[in-house]
């Protein structure tokens, strides 16, 4: 039987923000614990595309998302190897089945923890990634999610394989999480959070066996237009 009894959102932003609103209100499954990682301050600018509210700028992101989402879960302001081992994730006589969900913008932080869960989580831990993403091949915007356990490291369903997730420049082509104000970054990163969390309602609900079928990644590309 698979236990996940955290669920951490890491980024609260455009596409995590949406990550927290759909889990919060339909999970598909219930944690013992919440916590919110972000180091962002909300400004001014962030209301146009995140569904902060105007009298929180200002906020900590991670606290503004528990205000309007999760009252009762921990808020994180950093995401370091300080702050894993704080937390005994890097405690390897404690091995952790937690459930990640990375929604920030640069490739560090996703490599520290699919890093960290290689080392000292369960096979049962998951992660998972979520962010718009700008094609360089004339495709333009779109969405992008995909999903990780240990026990695929090396393989084709490593995204450190499939995707040569290694360093910021290799990740650079065709996948980064964007900054910008055209409606379509709104429309994708709400893709992004839906394609997310139908990923982990797969990986949560399915069986062993029914696992070896589902995808490990989704994505969608389309032309950027303006209006």
């Amino acid at each position: 039987m698979t236990i996940h009894n955290t669920l951490n959102i890491v980024g609260c932003g455009g596409v995590g923000l949406k990550i927290a609103r759909e889990l919060s209100t339909n999970p598909p499954k219930q944690f013992e614990t919440v916590r919110l990682w972000d180091s962002d301050i909300i400004e001014d600018r962030n209301l146009e595309r995140q569904i902060f509210n105007s009298y929180q700028v200002g906020m900590q992101k991670s606290d503004a998302t528990a205000e309007l989402f999760f009252p009762d879960a921990e808020t994180v302001n950093d995401l370091t190897a300080q702050s894993l081992s704080a937390l005994n994730y890097t405690d390897k006589s404690n091995k952790w089945s937690d459930i990640f969900i990375m929604a920030t913008d640069n490739v560090e932080s996703k490599l520290l923890i699919l890093d960290a869960l290689d080392t000292f989580a369960s096979n049962d831990a998951l992660v998972l990634s979520a962010a718009n993403a700008e094609a360089t091949d004339g495709l333009g915007i779109g969405s992008t999610a995909w999903v990780y356990q240990n026990k695929w490291k090396k393989t084709k369903k490593d995204p450190r394989v499939r995707l040569n997730l290694s360093t910021k420049d290799n990740i650079a082509n065709g996948r980064p999480c964007i900054e910008s104000s055209e409606p379509q970054t709104g429309i994708a990163n709400s893709g992004a959070a839906i394609r997310c969390v139908e990923l982990l309602t797969q990986y949560c609900l399915a069986d062993e066996d029914t696992k070896k079928h589902l995808a490990v990644q989704h994505s969608l590309f389309w032309k950027q237009t303006t209006s």
